[in-house]
């Protein structure tokens, strides 16, 4: 069973936030909702912000410069995504100075170069390893040149497997799904830098030396899982891909530690969530689940619910789930507000 914190404000705690990008600090070129606002709370706190993305498609330079512009000032050393982490992957695996087939954007390429890579583009140029990230120019042309590299014996290394990423009008197709082309095409599986796997969080934490971390996140199967791998505490927002319904019926690994809206809930205090008899309370929120349905002061969910009301909700569905004990998740609405 997932134990919620409850404490001081996390601004009060930690000394080093591992934020995500797409889904918690913007949403393609505008500001997710209310980030700027809550990161600067932050600051002010003395916490320090360091961005963990799975998006390798730019440079740090350029995404610190994208946040700066949003009013998120951030310089490119604060700024880890899975270009640097698939580069130390490739580093693993072949020797320093090797070919590197590059796929993606700006990022990859730039990353190895950094570490020394000889990078090329076609499988002819008999590349012993494959950096596969996004970008949105990806075509046929160059899946096809992993897939006859990898045929050739070059080691597959992917920055990400994330299916999709959230922009202005929605979840567009990810790194994750070009991937999965090339998976289908050879039957082959990339070894993988990104999140869930927490590598990203753990060199994060040994750049800054700061001991007090917490990690945020949109989606549940990479930020949630990673952090929660790493030992971090995982704070998961609303403001991107994963919503109230996917957090009710998340598994153990992919739980949150501290549910929050946006960002600027780093900056309140968590009341206790705690069990009394067959209900889970949250101050004056309660939540069970009874005949087959999970009941939030005693009726089923709607369209929206407090912060604690969603809180003691999510205690009693995953006690419900860690029990077998079975209730109609139909019930809950795939669209719920907490206010």
């Amino acid at each position: 069973m997932t134990t919620q914190y409850s404490g001081p404000a996390l601004v009060e705690i930690a000394d080093l936030m591992l934020t995500d990008l797409d889904g918690v600090a913007y949403l393609g070129q505008q500001e997710a909702p209310y980030a700027a606002e809550g990161i600067a709370a932050a600051r002010e706190r003395g916490v320090h912000p360091v961005y963990v993305t799975n998006n390798s498609s730019r440079p740090p330079a350029k995404v610190a410069q994208h946040l700066s512009s949003l009013g998120i000032p951030t310089e490119a050393t604060d700024v880890i995504n899975t270009a640097i982490t698939g580069v130390m992957q490739v580093a693993q695996h072949v020797p320093a100075g090797s070919k590197v087939l590059a796929v993606g954007g700006e990022g990859v390429f730039e990353a190895l170069r950094d570490a020394g890579f000889d990078v090329v583009t076609s499988a002819e140029d008999d590349p012993a390893a494959i950096l596969q990230g996004f970008a949105e120019h990806v075509s046929w042309v160059e899946l096809s040149e992993i897939a006859l590299a990898i045929r050739k014996g070059a080691l597959y290394v992917a920055t990400n497997l994330d299916a999709t990423m959230p922009r202005e009008r929605g979840e567009t197709i990810g790194n994750g799904s070009l991937v999965a082309a090339v998976v289908n095409a050879t039957g082959v599986e990339p070894l993988s830098a990104g999140k869930p796997a927490p590598d990203m969080y753990k060199l994060a934490v040994e750049r800054t030396g700061l001991s007090s971390p917490i990690a945020i996140g949109d989606r549940l199967d990479t930020d949630m899982v990673g952090a929660n791998a790493a030992g971090i505490i995982s704070v998961h927002v609303l403001t991107g891909v994963s919503q109230v319904r996917d957090v009710l019926l998340a598994s153990a690994q992919a739980r949150p530690r501290v549910l929050a809206r946006d960002l600027r809930d780093l900056g309140i205090a968590y009341a206790p969530v705690d069990k009394d008899g067959d209900v889970w309370r949250c101050e004056t929120a309660k939540a069970c689940v009874k005949d087959g349905q999970l009941l939030v002061d005693d009726a089923p969910i709607a369209g929206s619910l407090t912060l604690n009301q969603y809180r003691a909700a999510a205690s009693a569905a995953w006690e419900a789930s860690d029990a077998g004990v079975t209730f109609d998740a139909e019930s809950i609405p795939a669209v719920v507000s907490v206010r």
